[in-house]
């Protein structure tokens, strides 16, 4: 997952985690543009909620495969953000 900015493209992303459908490119000519780097052949755009804000997210496709296991997006969000910050310990 990516973290993304702009807003042209809200009306592409999904409230659920869906198996991924657009290229990097198409999503870049939405105005998608990613605070990271990210590379995917396919990812989707997901449209996260908070009691405060909207983020619109990057997911790659082992990010469908968790929600394959938990359909939960949260529950794929929190594997996310603890493997990142098991990686950024490590270094």
């Amino acid at each position: 997952a990516a973290e993304t900015t702009g807003d042209k493209f809200a009306g592409m992303a999904d409230t659920v985690v869906k198996k991924p459908r657009y290229d990097l490119a198409g999503l870049a000519a939405a105005g998608v543009h990613p605070q990271a780097d990210f590379e995917a052949e396919k990812v989707n755009l997901l449209k996260l909620t908070t009691s405060d804000s909207t983020e619109y997210w990057l997911t790659a496709p082992n990010f469908y495969v968790i929600t394959r296991y938990n359909h939960s997006h949260k529950y794929a969000m929190a594997i996310y953000q603890l493997a990142t910050e098991i990686r950024s310990r490590r270094k």
